[in-house]
């Protein structure tokens, strides 16, 4: 299964680049302008309690290259959280995404960081999102980790997602949405809510809240010509799916419990 997953986010991102190079003359700037985006909200990563906050800035490097800095903080189970992250990548809001990212994602003295390739395809109102790379840290086994998300707009304002993950040698699904309601006050808020599950009794689930400044846009132009995904709070999720999450190392074994004289107990 975890390598079926990993080949299928290879696959789309290599088909990715040829389908967005192949739509790249005459196209819509890959960033629109200077974006940014914040969210805050809550979640259960695997019984680990998370309140957390992350910020995004996009920016365009040329017309069809942008660049993504993502920042994360919070509390993750009584101790410190904090990460960065961020994305170079090409765009034509219309075909497609292919980039390359990364993050890392610290808990107290615990670090996970990751790097690969990214890639997006925009068909109509599906999008097929994807990151496959390389993880190494303190608490996941090190190696080959991927996210594919396949995403529906059902209106140009509500997303609903579902995929599946592998990291740490824990593969996931999920399911999600994202919807964003148009309050004239505050017309780049949405609502988010995501939830996962999978190997080793494995679940977490996050809710929160996010606002996208700049223009007025519906969600589903916010994502694909301004704002790509927070690095850093993708790797917070999948960092708590892979081995003993952020807290406990993956290789950890309980000690051998002795009687009372330290003797042998046989």
């Amino acid at each position: 299964m975890k390598i079926k997953i990993i080949l299928a986010a290879m696959v789309i991102s290599l088909f990715g680049t040829q389908l967005a190079y192949a739509g790249s003359y005459g196209s819509k700037p890959a960033v629109s302008g200077i974006n940014t985006k914040i969210s805050g909200g809550y979640a259960d990563l695997d019984a680990a309690s998370t309140k957390f906050g992350s910020a995004s800035v996009t920016l365009p490097l040329t017309h069809s290259f942008g660049l993504a800095i993502d920042g994360l903080g919070g509390d993750y189970s009584a101790s410190s959280l904090w990460g960065v992250g961020g994305s170079l990548f090409w765009r034509n809001p219309d075909k497609g995404l292919i980039g390359i990212m990364g993050s890392n994602v610290v808990v107290g003295a615990n670090n996970v960081s990751r790097g690969g390739v990214s890639a997006e395809l925009y068909l109509g109102r599906f999008s097929v999102l994807t990151d496959v790379g390389y993880e190494t840290g303190d608490t996941i086994k090190h190696g080959a980790f991927s996210d594919l998300i396949f995403r529906w707009y059902v209106i140009d304002n509500l997303a609903l997602n579902t995929g599946c993950s592998y990291s740490g040698g824990v593969t996931a699904g999920m399911v999600g949405l994202e919807y964003m309601p148009g309050f004239k006050l505050l017309n780049g808020a949405t609502l988010f809510v995501r939830g996962s599950w999978g190997e080793n009794d494995y679940h977490s689930v996050m809710a929160g809240v996010k606002y996208y400044f700049g223009k007025g846009k519906t969600l589903k132009q916010k994502h694909r010509e301004d704002d790509p995904e927070n690095m850093a709070l993708s790797g917070l999720v999948l960092g708590s799916q892979g081995g003993g999450g952020f807290t406990n190392s993956p290789e950890e074994t309980p000690p051998a419990e002795e009687d009372g004289d330290g003797g042998d107990p046989t």
